[in-house]
C-alpha cells in the first residue's frame, strides 16, 4: 500500500477526496481511521485540519538522516 503524494488543498475534512488518499484502501476505510486518529492526538484534535495533518506527520514521518552522525 503506498500513500499517494499528498499536497493538502483541504480545509476541513468534508473537503478530503478520502477515496484517493491510499492506494487499495477504500475512503470510508481511509475517513473512519482518520476519525480514529483525531481522537488519540489530544488538544490538537480540536485544531483546523492542516494543523491535525502536522501532527501525525511531524510524530510518523521519516526524516532524513544527518550525515556523519552515525545510526545507533
Amino acid at each position: 500500500m503506498e500513500l499517494k503524494e499528498f499536497q493538502l488543498d483541504a480545509s476541513c475534512t468534508e473537503d478530503v477526496v478520502w477515496d484517493n488518499l491510499l492506494d487499495g484502501r477504500p475512503g470510508d476505510v481511509c475517513r473512519k481511521l482518520w476519525n480514529l486518529m483525531v481522537l488519540h492526538i489530544g488538544d490538537n484534535g480540536n485544531k483546523s485540519l492542516p494543523d491535525q495533518v502536522e501532527v501525525p506527520a511531524n510524530r510518523y514521518c521519516l526524516k532524513p538522516e544527518r550525515p556523519g552522525i552515525a545510526n545507533l
